[in-house]
């Protein structure tokens, strides 16, 4: 948004130029800057047409993919408590067939009620990022790095997830 407010700034002060250099007529340049004005909708215009027509959907196939994961990143404080919880259950039961990791840093609040919590879910894997796991990313982010680096296995797809988030459907899961 701010390029497009850009441009249209230049192309003003370009206009009010062009009046100065015209003695000051503005009526002399409105003819220009509807032309301009039209020549950029009428470029979008056709740019817009051209995607539409070469767009093409991918072919779905009808059986769900088998090696996808979902990990649910999370920094297990008591203030994403009820919504961590709400999220393990629910992803749990849509994705029963499929293993959600659940990853958390070392010094999480919730750590001691979640590795009793997910006990009790058969697909639900209780992960906890290490404290002496150096790396530049802070946060979530260095929780996801460690996972990539040690517990990635190269032929499976991964979908992270945050931990106020629920994925409301299994659409993504056909893969062509």
């Amino acid at each position: 948004m701010k390029k497009i407010t850009a441009v249209i700034l230049v192309l003003v002060g370009f206009f009010i130029t062009l009046a100065v250099i015209h003695n000051n007529n503005l009526l002399k340049i409105i003819p220009y800057a509807i032309s301009v004005h039209w020549f950029i909708v009428s470029t979008y215009t056709i740019l817009g047409i051209a995607g539409y027509l070469l767009y093409k959907k991918t072919k779905k196939s009808n059986y769900d993919t088998k090696n996808v994961e979902l990990c649910v990143v999370s920094k297990a404080s008591y203030s994403v408590k009820d919504v961590l919880f709400h999220n393990i259950e629910y992803h749990s039961k849509i994705f029963n067939d499929y293993t959600i990791n659940l990853i958390v840093d070392a010094d999480g609040q919730l750590n001691g009620f979640l590795k009793k919590y997910v006990g009790q879910f058969l697909n639900v894997r209780y992960l906890e990022v290490p404290k002496n796991f150096k790396t530049n990313a802070v946060a979530k982010g260095r929780a996801i790095e460690w996972f990539i680096r040690f517990h990635v296995d190269r032929d499976k797809w991964y979908a992270f997830i945050d931990d106020d988030n629920l994925l409301a459907d299994r659409e993504f899961l056909p893969l062509s």
